[in-house]
């Protein structure tokens, strides 16, 4: 086959690893905007597995408060294991990668790198979905606030067909 496929597809998982890893460490998975009108107050919050960071913005004044994640929800504690887990996985798959083929090694370790990146999209697909379900159900319940998904989960949603592409083009047999 053609020896440039496993390359592109090197550098598609790359691509959607270091998205996982972004997406795990910050902290915009949703944001929550609150409008009170009598007060004229009006107050954004966002949340990722780490933090929840709330702005007040009173009159025109703004304070900042940053909350430590005491008391997590269970879906929280069940998103971070599995984007730690991608992120582990999808890493050490990539050095895997990386080194069988530039030591011109078995393909056989390349296209195992490619299969265990693809499997680790069932664990990234875990993470978002839970977590959206849990935040979808939570914005329901509440009719004064404006729900969206913040940068960091689309992030991750992105990375999905990036690395199960990357890890199919990996596991293409290819001659050294």
């Amino acid at each position: 086959m053609v020896w440039f496929l496993p390359v592109i597809g090197y550098l598609l998982s790359l691509i959607g690893v270091i998205f996982y890893v972004v997406s795990t460490a910050t902290n915009h998975w949703y944001e929550r905007t609150v409008f009170f009108s009598a007060e004229n107050l009006h107050v954004v919050t966002s949340e990722g597995l780490w933090k929840i960071y709330t702005e007040y913005v009173e009159d025109g004044v703004e304070e900042s408060v940053t909350l430590g994640m005491k008391g997590l929800k269970g879906y929280i504690h069940l998103s971070r294991a599995c984007m730690i887990i991608a992120c582990i996985v999808g890493i050490a798959n990539l050095i895997l990668a990386f080194v069988a083929y530039a030591r011109k090694a078995d393909p056989v370790w390349v296209q195992m790198a490619g299969l265990t990146l693809c499997l680790t999209v069932g664990s990234v697909l875990t993470a978002t979905l839970w977590y959206g379900a849990e935040v979808e159900q939570y914005s329901r319940m509440s009719d004064t606030a404006a729900f969206k998904f913040g940068y960091s989960i689309i992030l991750a949603w992105v990375s999905i067909p990036l690395v199960v592409i990357g890890g199919a083009l990996l596991t293409i047999k290819y001659e050294n």
